[in-house]
């Protein structure tokens, strides 16, 4: 099973960031556009995992979730992965969001313990929109500037009450993506 674990986006924010969507592709990039029903804020992504080990996973997601108190996160900002001269990914979300940074820590080093590798790169909350082989570095200038227009006009909060296991299944038409568990922030949610 292909794991990962991820904040949800309210279905009010996912119709908003489809707004904005609708808007960008008036720029004609080829971009590979996520599905509204597929935006999430990614804390860590586990790869193929045995099914044999979710219920430890689990358990360990849990322990981080009671230990952490609610938070929130602003849809405020829009960027590019890994870099603005080979952009491949359009994300939306807030780089600088220190308990997400820490929600991420805390999941990475209790998973290590599973025998899950550390992430190497800093954390940063948020929403991929798109992703791109080959961009016109120009036109995805214009993108962001529009993106962060908006952004700054109607910013956005996600609270992040759970935590959740999800299972990315592949398929012709992209991923699909799975709730295996929710754990509440402060306690098991369902």
């Amino acid at each position: 099973m292909r794991l990962f674990v991820a904040i949800p986006v309210p279905l009010e924010v996912r119709e908003n960031l489809v707004r904005i969507v609708h808007r960008l592709k008036k720029y004609g990039e080829p971009m590979r556009w996520v599905s509204k029903d597929n935006f999430h804020f990614t804390v860590k992504f586990l790869g193929e995992v045995d099914g044999e080990k979710i219920s430890m996973i689990g358990e360990t997601i849990e322990k981080v979730a009671f230990s952490r108190e609610q938070f929130s996160i602003d849809v405020k900002e829009a960027g590019v992965f890994p870099n603005m001269l080979y952009p491949h990914v359009f994300w939306v979300g807030e780089s600088s969001s220190l308990p997400f940074k820490e929600l991420c820590h805390n999941v990475d080093a209790e998973l290590e313990k599973l025998g899950f590798s550390r992430e190497k790169n800093n954390a940063t909350a948020h929403i991929t929109l798109g992703r791109m082989r080959k961009a016109d570095v120009k036109k995805v200038y214009l993108m962001l500037k529009d993106a962060n227009d908006i952004l700054s006009r109607e910013r956005q909060s996600v609270r992040v009450e759970r935590i959740t296991l999800m299972e990315s299944v592949l398929g012709r038409n992209g991923a699909r993506y799975r709730i295996l568990s929710n754990f509440k922030m402060g306690g098991m949610y369902g």
